[in-house]
Parts: structure tokens; sequence; C-alpha cells
């Protein structure tokens, strides 16, 4: 077998195993919701109107605040486009993440800035950085934060730490952000992560703040791991099981289970409505 013969099947092998996982994951969803629907209402009745429009609207600045990111990543690299064209370009190509292979939302994203004129060169660079900057961002957030939930202020200096190492990573990264901006930059990324885990804890109806606190740092880290898991298209799967096991103290696992896959319907929505919207209003002409 040639070499190139050998690198198509490699490629066809992952790709067949990254679809096999997302039918075995939807299978997984729909036997579980079966075997657990009475459960499923009773917990879900449990949950008001007002408290699924709060998450989705949280989730909705969420994912705001991921094109803000987006837009300080360009920034930084000398490229500015408007918030309209970049909602178009986040909202339009992050669905493309859920198709089997891993990498169809990035060369979406690709396609997007290189028909806005920008080289392919700094394309890489954009993609890279954003991604970086999601991964370092989650894992600082959801550090600082558990170390805030489990302690409070008391070990106040370990969270300084973190922040000053979360704001040296951003500056020596890239030395061409102005150093006034970093700690905007370093606020916006963990808006996004508290933003999303709000939207999470909010469906638990937490009332205590350690614990809501340590449940939106552990909805982070759940993220974290299912974006690194390239096998789980969208981290599917993953991020539930994941988010279960950092939970159990404080939650049985049919009821975590049963709010994370209620959470991850409300986020495919509200990034199909985000979508559809930027479909309707927005182009990359505006």
């Amino acid at each position: 077998m040639s070499k190139h013969q050998a690198k198509g099947l490699k490629q066809y092998s992952l790709s067949a195993l990254k679809w096999l996982w997302m039918i075995i994951v939807l299978l997984g969803f729909a036997f579980y919701i079966n075997q657990n629907f009475n459960n499923i209402v009773a917990q879900l009745q449990l949950v008001s109107i007002s408290s699924l429009i709060l998450s989705i609207l949280l989730l909705t600045l969420g994912r705001l605040s991921i094109t803000l990111m987006t837009s300080q990543v360009l920034q930084s690299l000398g490229s500015t486009f408007s918030f309209k064209k970049l909602f178009y370009i986040v909202s339009t190509s992050e669905l493309a993440k859920y198709l089997p292979g891993g990498i169809w939302h990035f060369v979406g994203r690709a396609g997007y800035y290189q028909s806005l004129g920008m080289p392919v060169s700094k394309t890489s660079v954009a993609i890279l950085k954003e991604n970086l900057w999601l991964v370092v961002s989650a894992g600082m957030a959801s550090a600082s934060l558990l170390v805030l939930g489990y302690t409070g202020l008391r070990y106040w200096w370990v969270l300084i730490l973190f922040a000053l190492i979360w704001i040296c990573i951003i500056y020596l990264w890239g030395r061409e952000v102005a150093p006034q901006r970093i700690v905007a930059i370093v606020l916006v990324q963990l808006s996004i992560w508290i933003l999303n885990g709000l939207s999470f804890s909010i469906l638990l109806n937490i009332s205590n703040a350690p614990d809501a606190i340590i449940i939106i740092a552990a909805f982070t880290l759940s993220w974290l791991i299912g974006f690194l898991s390239l096998f789980a298209p969208g981290g599917i799967g993953v991020r539930e099981v994941v988010l279960v096991a950092l939970l159990l103290p404080l939650f049985s696992s049919t009821d975590i289970s049963i709010f994370a896959i209620t959470h991850r319907i409300l986020w495919i929505i509200v990034e199909l409505l985000m979508a559809l919207f930027a479909w309707v209003f927005f182009n990359l002409d505006s």
C-alpha cells in the first residue's frame, strides 16, 4: 500500500469513527430519554418558563461574547470587521462543528475570512488564536472558579495569581496587543464562561452562591474537555458525561443527566436561531 493510499485510508477511518460516534451518542440520548421519560417530565416541570427563557437569554449573550472575542483576535492581527459581519461569520460557521470530521467550522470560518480579503497566512493565525484563546480562557476560568467556589476568598492570593498568569499569557502570546486592552480581553473571555455556566445553573434552581460558582466551573471544564475531544463533534456526549461526573457530589446522576441534555438542546436551539437571524438580517456586505 502506498503512502497516499495509507493516508486516505486513515482519513476515511477517522471520518467513519466520528460518524459512528455521532450515531452512538444520538441513540444513547434517545434510549436514555425513553427509559427516563416520566422522570424527565417530572424534573422539567420544576423548571419555570421564566428560567428557561433566562437560560436561553444568557446562552445568547454568551455566544455574543464569543463574537466579541473573535473581534478582539482579529483586531490584534490588524484586521477590523463590523460586528454584523463577525456575527454572521461566527453564527453560521459554528453550526458546522456538529458535522463529523471536526474541521468544517474551521473551513467555513477560513472561507469567510478569505472572502473578506484576509490572506491565507493571517487567516490560519486568526483561527488558531481564536481557539487557543477559548481553550486557555476555559482552563483559567474553571480553575479560578473552582478555587472561589470551594474556598471563597480565603485564598484570594491564588485568584490574583491566576489572573496575573492569564494576563501574562495573553501579553506574551501577542505583544501586538496594547497592554491597556489586555484586561478588557480577559474580562470578555471570562464573561463567555460565566454567562454560559449561569445559563446551566439556572436550570438547577441554585440559590446558594458557592454551589452556583462550582456549577459554572464544572460546566466550563466539561466544555473544555468536550472541545478537546476531537472524535466528538461539538463535544456531544463527552461534555454531558464529564458534567455528570463533576457534579455527582452535589446532585444525583439522574438530575444532572436530565438537565445536561436539556441544556444541550437549548444550546443547539440558540445556535440555530442565531444562525437563522444572521442569514435573514445580516450578510457579508452589510
